[in-house]
């Protein structure tokens, strides 16, 4: 039977901290409170036991568990932002969980599993997943173990979803290179089975090429799944010059491979913009101190993560799960100098 010493050091606290926690007395984070009561549980820390079998467990069960994929953490943190406002607003807790889900969760299978076993385990009330799918056959076994599910960045037909219009935000930048003057525009993006929102991409590129009469041609665009190796990326837009040399602008699927285009280009010999303009999809901080400044689309991360926490807590209040989306269709492209020849770069001193 492990003691209260022994649980403190697994949890790298002090036993006064862990005392505290577990019997809920001020001056202790939720964050904090949720993480001693799930390792006491684990561990089987047996005065915790006793009262989590009285109900003292159940004292503060207003719990939201979000699940956010491996991916930059401007994206994370902003979209956490606005989960975060509604939660405090409604006296909530969170429990994040951060995942690998083209491994850890690759099988419609481990993603049931995993997600029952944080109900079992907490003492969830919601879970807010983003960029993740689930099978109707899976998601409705979840609801009827009272698993209340808002997918985010997702559109399910059968689910509860709010996601962004990526049409529109692709098409946004590929419409403004071509009224730069840009005629032949390579694009670098993942497959459509890494998710919508890259299929959705690729979607208002191809429409922006025919509003205005370009004709699409597959060999301008190259496909990278790979967001870990800014080296691949590299070579995916350094393939795609070499083979097409009049590509003379790039849009990019994701901040992350523009900011891999930048250097390879550059080694190249290739003025940007003067030869290459390049716009991305994030808007990410460091965007504005790249040399160039990299021109991209702002999207609506905090206010997908505000709509989505409110239709969930509503859920929970409602206790009754019914097929419901909201499309967020905000969306602006921020131009710098990867874009404009002519804008110059801002002075911070």
């Amino acid at each position: 039977m492990i003691t209260i010493i022994e649980l403190a050091k697994i949890l790298n606290l002090a036993p006064s901290t862990v005392s505290m926690a577990l019997n809920d007395r001020k001056g202790i984070s939720p964050d904090v409170r949720i993480k001693v009561k799930e390792a006491a549980r684990k561990y089987g820390y047996m005065p915790y036991m006793k009262a989590r079998e009285s109900g003292m467990y159940k004292t503060d069960p207003r719990v939201i568990s979000i699940i956010f994929p491996k991916c930059d953490v401007h994206i994370t943190e902003t979209i956490q932002s606005g989960i975060d406002k509604v939660i405090k607003e409604n006296d909530y807790h969170k429990i994040r969980y951060t995942i690998d889900m083209y491994d850890d969760l690759r099988s419609e299978k481990s993603k049931e599993m995993f997600l029952t076993n944080i109900l079992e385990h907490t003492s969830t009330n919601g879970i807010l997943l983003f960029s993740l799918s689930l099978t109707e056959i899976t998601l409705a076994k979840l609801v009827k173990k009272g698993v209340y599910i808002v997918f985010l960045n997702t559109f399910l037909d059968y689910g509860k979803c709010v996601y962004m219009d990526n049409i529109s935000a692709s098409f946004k930048a590929v419409k403004k290179l071509i009224e730069m003057g840009r005629k032949n525009i390579g694009l670098v993006i993942p497959d459509s089975s890494m998710g919508l929102e890259w299929k959705d991409r690729f979607l208002g590129y191809k429409k922006a090429l025919k509003e205005k009469r370009l004709k699409f041609n597959p060999e301008y665009v190259i496909y990278e799944n790979d967001f870990s190796n800014l080296r691949n990326i590299a070579y995916a837009t350094k393939n795609l010059i070499e083979q097409n040399p009049q590509i003379d602008a790039m849009f990019y699927a994701s901040d992350i491979f523009a900011f891999a285009g930048i250097k390879v280009l550059k080694d190249m010999g290739k003025k940007i913009p003067d030869d290459i303009a390049l716009i991305g999809i994030d808007d990410m901080p460091i965007d504005e101190v790249l040399d160039p400044s990299l021109s991209s689309v702002k999207l609506p991360l905090a206010q997908m993560g505000e709509i989505g926490a409110k239709m969930l807590l509503q859920t929970i209040v409602n206790k009754q799960y019914d097929p419901e989306s909201v499309l967020i269709e905000e969306s602006e492209v921020i131009l710098r100098a990867s874009c404009a020849g002519e804008a110059e770069s801002e002075n911070w001193v």
